[in-house]
């Protein structure tokens, strides 16, 4: 059963006191490693890494060199992979990335079919425009709000309640 392979990307991060001999060496190493975990490679791919000042110290660098591989992968040997470039020692950090592959195709849009569920500018109810106020009118303070004010009935004496009250138990 062939395994799947997908595009990669792997970020290296290597220390600014290589010289160009020992770097190339480091990033063949590296290079082998994909190749030996069932890896390829683009022929025309050939990439220089580039010193790069880091926006935070990584092991007491403020400059790395930075490099990017492009490859082709089965997705079953990345774990793998990461393990054995955590334990090389040249190399200050790692990170492996799935490429996104950009569509060859673009997707057309149907206009006319959004423009169907639109409805009409004249079947829209017409709102009657709001005024704008004046600056004048700003300055205004507003009244305070009341509230409604109740009809005062008189008071009721206790003596009348009392009456009342025997009224309506004699009946």
């Amino acid at each position: 059963m062939a395994e799947e392979t997908k595009p990669y990307q792997i970020t290296l991060l290597f220390p600014p006191t290589f010289n160009q001999e020992t770097l190339n060496k480091a990033i063949q190493k590296v290079k082998q490693l994909i190749i030996n975990q069932g890896g390829s490679f683009s022929s025309e791919e050939n990439p220089t890494p580039i010193l790069k000042k880091t926006s935070y110290p990584i092991n007491k660098y403020e400059e790395v060199f930075y490099l990017i591989l492009n490859a082709c992968l089965p997705s079953q040997i990345i774990e793998a992979l990461n393990q054995h470039l955590n334990l090389e020692d040249e190399l200050l950090r790692h990170l492996i990335t799935v490429q996104k592959t950009a569509k060859s195709t673009q997707e057309t849009i149907d206009y006319s079919k959004m423009v169907e569920k639109i409805e009409p500018i004249e079947k829209l109810k017409k709102i009657a425009p709001i005024p704008l106020e004046s600056t004048e009118s700003k300055t205004k303070e507003i009244p305070p709000v009341r509230k409604p004010t109740m009809e005062k009935k008189p008071k009721v004496k206790i003596e009348d309640l009392d009456k009342k009250l025997e009224e309506i138990l004699n009946e």
